[in-house]
């Protein structure tokens, strides 16, 4: 079986060259949940799928049996294994940081993360395969993660990422902001600049989105100064009015 960027030519044959894949994965106690949940994934779905693209070793930190330093033998793994594949389930700190330092060196790296994690804004729109945690679910996650595998070019440089992504922006903004001449690179910045104050503007509305407030009917406010009432006020006022006193009350939600 072959795939993209691992062959080596002999003299009478072309063969594999064998691979190593480190898994960034949450860990916690053995006996948690996360724990159970991970290890499933692993030995279910992400090693027999590599096992079988002839990756001559697949292991997460916790499998590691070497003596010295546990953390030199992670971040060395990180950076010179030849494929790293991610589980973003739960967002992980340690996970984040072992993301962060796989997208510097830019190599080949899968994201997977269990359906229902909220990702981070700055690794939202990257590509993910997002699974559910049931045997069907590992099934389509072997399909999906093969896919992935099939494609991957060894010796490409994969800098799609955020590290290299606000990289490049940096030193955009940076050339910008030297040509002060040039009317469209003007434009680009203030283009630039409206997008970047559209997404807070985003970010705030998201945040304060339980703060919606409510507009009562006239029986509560006086139609030409209406009250602005937050939900949480709205509802004690309720329980102070008597049943008879409530009803037909219409709510104008803004």
């Amino acid at each position: 079986m072959a795939y993209k960027g691992e062959e080596m030519s002999t003299e009478n044959d072309t063969v594999k060259k064998e691979r190593t894949c480190f898994i960034i994965t949450p860990i916690g106690n053995p006996k948690s949940e996360i724990f159970r949940k991970a290890t499933g994934v692993i030995e279910s779905v992400i090693r027999p799928i590599l096992k079988s693209y002839g990756f001559s070793e697949v292991k997460a930190a916790h499998e590691i049996c070497e003596v010295g330093s546990i953390s030199n033998q992670v971040i060395n793994r990180i950076i010179d294994s030849d494929l790293v594949i991610a589980n973003l389930t739960s967002n992980n700190p340690n996970v984040m940081y072992e993301l962060c330092l796989r997208h510097v060196v830019a190599k080949p790296i899968i994201h997977i993360c269990e359906k229902g994690t909220d990702l981070p804004f700055d690794i939202k729109d990257n590509r993910t395969i997002f699974y559910d945690d049931d045997m069907l679910g590992a099934s389509e996650l072997k399909e999906e993660l093969e896919k992935f595998v099939k494609e991957i070019e060894y010796d490409k440089t994969y800098n799609d990422n955020p590290i290299y992504n606000a990289q490049k922006m940096g030193l955009l903004l940076k050339d910008l902001s030297d040509d002060k001449g040039n009317d469209e690179m003007r434009l680009l910045q203030a283009i630039l600049s409206n997008i970047d104050g559209l997404k807070n503007s985003i970010e705030h509305t998201n945040k304060t989105a339980n703060y919606t407030s409510y507009i009562l009917d006239s029986q509560y406010t006086n139609e030409r100064s209406p009250k602005r009432y937050t939900f949480s006020n709205w509802f004690n006022d309720q329980k102070e009015q008597s049943d008879d006193k409530n009803d037909g009350d219409d709510i104008v939600i803004i």
